[in-house]
């Protein structure tokens, strides 16, 4: 998940960081798979679980469909 992080560190408002729930404890969190990755939009706290593969072209692939930043970053660096 770094080089995904490092992959988005230029768009602004958008954040992806690490919780280890081994650790800590997440009202309502369902720990799946480890990774568990968990998409929230802005304004939103409901979560979309991702069960995509765990491989970095496939977690590119999935935020850039569900996140609105992102997609509006890509269209001005494109330009």
């Amino acid at each position: 998940m770094r080089d995904v992080a490092r992959q988005y560190a230029e768009v602004d408002n958008l954040t992806i960081a690490s919780f280890d729930a081994t650790q800590n404890e997440a009202e309502g969190l369902v720990v799946k798979n480890y990774p568990t990755v968990i998409f929230y939009p802005r304004n939103s706290k409901v979560g979309i679980q991702y069960d995509g593969e765990r491989e970095y072209d496939a977690f590119v692939s999935w935020i850039e469909s569900h996140s609105a930043v992102v997609k509006e970053h890509n269209r001005h660096t494109e330009l």
